[in-house]
């Protein structure tokens, strides 16, 4: 029944519906790798400070335009 309801949608060509589920989809996936990006970045911070806490490593400074 699932088969025919999908292969339904394509014959009346409503592409709108492919596009709505592929934007869905890519929306997901952006969504995951900000969070991901996110999450990092604050795991990266926090693992720098407690390096700077214990004195470990190093600290340099840079320019910026």
């Amino acid at each position: 029944m699932t088969l025919k309801n999908e292969h339904h949608s394509l014959l009346n060509n409503n592409p709108g519906t492919i596009e709505r589920d592929l934007g869905r989809e890519v929306r997901d996936i952006v969504s995951d790798n900000e969070l991901k990006s996110e999450s990092n970045i604050k795991e990266n911070k926090e693992s720098l400070q407690k390096s700077i806490e214990k004195g470990e490593g190093y600290l340099y400074n840079t320019i910026e335009d």
